[in-house]
């Protein structure tokens, strides 16, 4: 199974590039406390981690086949 960024239910798209709703962070703290990674902003406001639709993810959760079939990639 190919666990990239664009098949899981947690990525948003932006285009070319994507964020992950698993590693959000806010006020300096996490906004998902199973993350296992988080991005984080040096002044504690929210944080988001920007990926390819390609990269791999130990945290992969697959989009449901309906899902998958809306969203339309660069």
């Amino acid at each position: 199974m190919n666990k990239a960024c664009k098949d899981c239910k947690f990525w948003e798209n932006m285009g070319v590039l994507g964020s992950c709703k698993l590693a959000e962070s806010e006020d300096g703290r996490k906004k998902v406390k199973k993350s296992k990674a988080y991005a984080l902003d040096g002044e504690g406001y929210h944080a988001s981690l920007i990926t390819e639709p390609d990269f791999y993810c130990s945290m992969f959760n697959e989009k449901k086949r309906k899902e998958i079939n809306d969203v339309s990639y660069v």
